[in-house]
């Protein structure tokens, strides 16, 4: 199951390397090590948690659920973020709201129909 919006917009490229680089110099630290990263780092906790998310699916980290630490792996295949589908997900949702932010009311009715009649 997906998070409902655990993020309000997507980190960009810079923010993915910031914490892959600290994940690869900090190894084995636990999930909730990460809140106090977030406060050093300046970033969201749930921002933080999405990219470990991130990562996790691609396997660039490896997570011992048995002591909750979080670890690089050291050769990882090499893959696009947007390779993830959660990021894909998340993605697609965020684009979505924002085009229900801007959309007209006849355009949003219309939507509606169109799709209450694929059900």
């Amino acid at each position: 199951m997906i998070d409902p919006y655990p993020i309000s917009k997507l980190p960009d490229r810079e923010l993915f390397e910031s914490i892959f680089n600290y994940i690869v110099n900090h190894p084995n630290l636990s999930l909730s090590d990460y809140k106090l990263v977030a406060t050093y780092l300046g970033i969201n906790y749930d921002c933080i948690k999405f990219v470990l998310r991130v990562f996790w699916e691609l396997n660039w980290i490896d997570y011992d659920v048995k002591n909750e630490l979080i670890k690089a792996i050291t050769s990882p295949k090499v893959t696009k973020i947007t390779d993830s589908k959660y990021f894909q997900a998340i993605s697609q949702r965020l684009t979505f709201t924002d085009m229900l932010k801007t959309m007209s009311s006849d355009s949003l009715l219309k939507y509606i129909k169109d799709h209450n009649s694929n059900l």
